[in-house]
């Protein structure tokens, strides 16, 4: 389910899950996102989209229309995105009404890159790119007609302080995407290329109050650069 982690009291707490009948604390979150009125909303496996109450810690059902998501993404007006196996779904919290646009493969992340553009990742079909006021969608490829990165299957996005965006990639490592609008290079971190064969399946990534970065890996554990001595250390369990 939703853990809530207090920092002052240094403990973690379990948020319930009330339906109009029930208090469940197991339940399976599969995505989570908090919007610009620091709003926290959440999707339950099977169950549909939900939120969280702060004042009375409990997560409630808001919708059951949909059952599955693998990710949601707030835009700058407070509507919500949802990404699924079929494509994404927009979702009104003033209307409480589903729209929808399909896409050739599962939808893997939701990533807003300007104010009006979201980049959307896919598994196998790499990344689309939609403008959010018109809706209408691109599939930016090479200058060659071919893929921009390493491997199609992309496994998410981080905007660092920079600028830049890392994009994680399944058997094709970390690739990396200019600031600029629709300008895209790929690059893969030399102790990353050829240690493990697992570092090129790239799962996650987070950046610290340093600004330095952790990369997840399937298989591999987690991968942590130092920015300032540009040095890579592998933490994994043994």
């Amino acid at each position: 389910g939703l853990l809530l982690y207090l920092r002052q009291a240094g403990k973690t707490i379990q948020i319930p899950f009330l339906t109009s009948s029930t208090t469940q604390t197991s339940y399976q979150v599969s995505a989570i996102d908090i919007d610009q009125k620091n709003q926290v909303w959440l999707f339950i496996d099977g169950v549909g989209l939900c939120k969280y109450d702060r004042k009375k810690h409990r997560v409630s059902l808001i919708t059951e229309t949909l059952k599955y998501a693998s990710c949601i993404k707030s835009d700058h007006s407070g509507n919500l995105w949802l990404g699924t196996t079929l494509g994404i779904y927009k979702y009104i919290p003033s209307t409480g009404k589903y729209s929808f646009k399909s896409l050739p493969r599962a939808v893997t992340s939701l990533y807003l890159d300007q104010q009006d553009s979201l980049c959307i990742s896919t598994d196998g079909g790499g990344i689309f790119m939609m403008n959010i006021k018109d809706e209408k969608m691109v599939h930016p490829l090479a200058a060659n007609g071919e893929e921009l990165f390493t491997s199609s299957a992309i496994k998410g996005m981080l905007k660092d302080k920079d600028g830049r965006i890392w994009v994680a990639t399944l058997r094709g490592g970390i690739n990396i995407i200019d600031d600029h609008r629709y300008r895209f290079k790929t690059l893969t971190p030399d102790p990353l290329q050829k240690n493990n064969y697992h570092n090129y399946f790239i799962s996650s990534f987070a950046q610290d109050a340093s600004n330095n970065l952790w990369i997840g890996t399937d298989g591999n554990g987690i991968n942590y650069w130092n920015r300032t001595k540009n040095s890579f250390v592998n933490y994994k369990k043994e």
